[in-house]
């Protein structure tokens, strides 16, 4: 009675593709993802609940990548739904979570600086790169981040935005930026192939370009 997978209202969760991607019934798995309508965690198999910070899943849909709050990454093989596999993990992953489309390459930043690995082997995942952002102001940090529809160019939005050249993942450049004076920048999204939109809390601004490395 005191499972929180019977109080799920799955129809109307923020994380309803989550619920139907994961098994929500199987008691018996040494590990487990579970939703909430708020926060999705993970049960470890010593039942220790772990918030999840953020999660990220393959094209293919039979990869998931979740990052906890304690800062680790793990990888689960989700070819069989009901019964998920923990492939591999690692440690000391910050930020939110986000794919290459051709899905060789997992991004993720801290406050200072974003973090590039490859996962073209889910199984071995290993660091590429690590990028300081060196005229960052102290204390500013990131909101969110986005990859054009052809994996050349990474948007970090925060307080401040940044585009990155990240054609040759192992040295990233830096080909824009934009300070936030009197206002930050909660959000970015690619809408095409050749826009991208970023969040101000006073206004929307939309960046066009044959080639969004420099819109």
């Amino acid at each position: 009675n005191n499972d929180p997978l019977k109080s799920l209202d799955i129809a109307h969760s923020p994380h309803r593709q989550l619920e139907q991607v994961l098994s929500t019934e199987d008691h018996v798995l040494s590990e487990r993802i579970l939703t909430s309508q708020t926060t999705p965690f993970i049960e470890t198999i010593n039942s220790i609940y772990i918030p999840v910070k953020s999660l990220a899943s393959s094209t293919s849909g039979k990869i998931l990548f979740a990052n906890l709050y304690n800062k680790t990454l793990q990888i689960y093989n989700i070819h069989d739904p009901t019964a998920p596999i923990l492939i591999a993990s690692a440690e000391n992953i910050f930020g939110d979570l986000l794919l290459s489309p051709d899905d060789q390459m997992l991004f993720t930043y801290n406050m200072r600086s974003f973090t590039i690995f490859n996962v073209s082997n889910p199984t071995s995942p290993y660091l590429v790169n690590r990028t300081i952002i060196s005229n960052q102001p102290p204390g500013d940090q990131f909101y969110s981040l986005a990859i054009s529809h052809d994996g050349k160019a990474l948007f970090l939005a925060g307080d401040g935005f940044y585009i990155y050249d990240v054609s040759d993942p192992k040295s990233p450049n830096l080909t824009y930026s934009l300070k936030a004076s009197e206002t930050d920048f909660p959000a970015v999204c690619v809408l095409d192939e050749e826009t991208v939109v970023l969040l101000a809390r006073d206004c929307l601004r939309v960046f066009r370009g044959d080639d969004l490395t420099s819109p």
